[in-house]
C-alpha cells in the first residue's frame, strides 16, 4: 500500500504546531515554549533556523526575543545569519519589528491600548510566576535584597551618627506661665540622629522609598506555588512584614523630627509596601481565574 505524502511538509507541520500552541495557550502553559535544549535554544531559535514566519508571528507574543543560546545568538541574529540563498525577509521583519516594539521580559506594552496593557500585565505576571527562568529570578533576587541591606542600614547607621549621651545635647525649653510660676520642660537628643531635620526628612524619603520597592520586588519575583499544600513563599512574606516593622519603630526611635513628620514617613513605607502585596494578590486572582477558565473552556464537551 501507498502513502501519499502531505503535498506541502511546511503546512503540514504549522498545523500540528498551531494546535499544540492553542493547547498550550488555553491550559497557561506557554511558558513551555521558553525552555531551551541542550544547545540553549528555544522554541523561537528553532522556528528562526528554519525560516517559519508563520510560527514566529505566534511565537514572539509568548517568548523572549532577546533570549540568547549557547552560542550568543538571539532569534534575529540567527536569521541573519541564514544563507544566502534562503529568503529571510519575512522572518527578519516580523523579530525586528517586535524587538523595535516597547517590551519587559521581552513582552509587549501597548501603551495606547488599556485592554491590551492589562493583558500585558497579567501575562508578565505569569511570566514572573511560573516561567522565568531560574538563574534571572535569582540575579534579581540578589539585586533588590541587596538594596533592601543598604537601605536598613540607613536606619541603623545614619550619615553623621547619633547624638551620645546628655552632654549638652538636650534642649531646653522654659516657658513663663501666669502667677510667675516659671515651667520648664527639657528634651533629651540623646540617641536621635545628628542630621538637621530637613536633611533627615529628605534622607529617610529616599531611604523609605528604596527599602519598600525592593521589598515589594521580593514579593512580586518570588512564586506563589503550592509545594504539598503548602505556599513556601508565606513565611518569606511574613518575614518581610516583620523586617518592616522593625524599620518602622526604628525610624520613630533616631527620628529628631516632630510627631507628625516621622508619621508621614512610616506611612510612606508601609502604602507603598501594601500597594506591592495588594497588586501582586489582585494579579494572582485574575492569573488564577484566567487559568480556571480556560481548562473549562478546553475540558467542556462541544456540542454538536
Amino acid at each position: 500500500m501507498h502513502v501519499e505524502r502531505p503535498p506541502n511538509a511546511l503546512s503540514f507541520y504549522y498545523a500540528a504546531f498551531r494546535a499544540l500552541y492553542s493547547w498550550l495557550k488555553k491550559n497557561g502553559r506557554t511558558n513551555i515554549l521558553g525552555f531551551k535544549d541542550c544547545n540553549g535554544d528555544t522554541a523561537l531559535h528553532l522556528a528562526a533556523s528554519t525560516n517559519q514566519p508563520q510560527v514566529l508571528k505566534r511565537l514572539v507574543r509568548r517568548t523572549n526575543v532577546r533570549e540568547k543560546n549557547s552560542a550568543g545568538l538571539t532569534a534575529l541574529g540567527i536569521v541573519r545569519q541564514l544563507p544566502a540563498h534562503v529568503n529571510g525577509i519575512s522572518a527578519r521583519s516580523i523579530l525586528e519589528t517586535r524587538e523595535n516594539e516597547t517590551t519587559l521580559f521581552g513582552f509587549i506594552l501597548p501603551l495606547n491600548d488599556k485592554n491590551s496593557f492589562s493583558e500585558a500585565v497579567i501575562e508578565i505576571s505569569e511570566f514572573i510566576e511560573r516561567g522565568m527562568p531560574g538563574e534571572l529570578r535569582n540575579t534579581f533576587l540578589v539585586v533588590t535584597v541587596l538594596i533592601a541591606t543598604a537601605a536598613y542600614q540607613g536606619v541603623l547607621s545614619p550619615p553623621g551618627g547619633f547624638n551620645q549621651g546628655n552632654n549638652g545635647n538636650t534642649i531646653i525649653n522654659t516657658n513663663v506661665t501666669n502667677y510667675n510660676t516659671t515651667t520648664t520642660s527639657s528634651f533629651d537628643a540623646s540617641g536621635k540622629a545628628v542630621m538637621s531635620k530637613k536633611d533627615f526628612y529628605s534622607f529617610m524619603a529616599y531611604n523609605s522609598g528604596a527599602l519598600a520597592f525592593s521589598l515589594g520586588a521580593i514579593v512580586f519575583l518570588i512564586p506563589f506555588a503550592w509545594v504539598r499544600g503548602f505556599i513556601p513563599a508565606i513565611p518569606v512574606c511574613v518575614s518581610l512584614v516583620y523586617l518592616l516593622s522593625g524599620y518602622v519603630t526604628a525610624l520613630n526611635v533616631i527620628s529628631p523630627l516632630d510627631v507628625n513628620k516621622t508619621k508621614e514617613l512610616q506611612l510612606f513605607i508601609i502604602l507603598t509596601f501594601i500597594v506591592f502585596v495588594l497588586s501582586k494578590i489582585l494579579v494572582l486572582c485574575i492569573s488564577r481565574r484566567r487559568l480556571r477558565s480556560r481548562r473549562t473552556t478546553s475540558t467542556r464537551p462541544e456540542t454538536p
